[in-house]
């Protein structure tokens, strides 16, 4: 996956990110914001980026 562009222009809201069954782990919901979603915690949210 492509990072989001790092630019003020740039405004994200109400972003979450889904493990599914707790398989596999997923980082960050946005570059290195948010996160991780995995085994122990399956839903991750981010409410405004930057």
């Amino acid at each position: 996956m492509s990072p989001v562009p790092d630019h003020p222009d740039v405004r994200l809201t109400s972003m979450v990110t889904v493990s599914p069954g707790g398989t596999g782990t997923i980082g960050h919901v946005v570059n290195t914001t948010g996160g991780p979603s995995g085994p122990a915690s399956d839903v991750a949210d981010v409410v405004r980026c930057p």
